[in-house]
């Protein structure tokens, strides 16, 4: 686990908080196929991607969430979209498996046909 990212998101605001040097990190993780996961927050966002070998992925937000403008010039800006976060849950067997969560009274449940 880890706080920020080591990727570039291509969210120009983003990206600016990434840490640096991620493609020698990556080298490194790729040397351990034990590495199951490598978790990260403090973008505000959900996203995954491979990255050395193992699957790398950023906690959603519980708060407000960063927006997806993916051009140069973007401007940086927030949402208040429904908040969420990860529940990793390990077994053995599979090992771990990540749910995204999202926070609230939600309708339901209802019969599973």
């Amino acid at each position: 686990m880890m706080h920020q990212p080591p990727f570039e998101a291509g969210v120009p605001f983003i990206d600016l908080y990434a840490c640096r040097e991620g493609a020698r990190l990556a080298e490194v993780v790729s040397r351990h196929a034990q590495v199951e996961r490598i978790v990260c927050g403090h973008v505000h966002r959900f996203m995954m991607l491979r990255f050395g070998g193992t699957v790398l992925c950023t906690a959603p937000s519980t708060t407000t969430s960063i927006a997806l403008r993916l051009k140069a010039d973007a401007k940086p800006a927030s949402h208040l979209e429904p908040p969420a976060y990860l529940l990793h849950h390990w077994r053995p067997d599979t090992g771990l498996v990540t749910h995204f969560m999202p926070v609230g009274d939600f309708p339901g449940p209802y019969p599973f046909a």
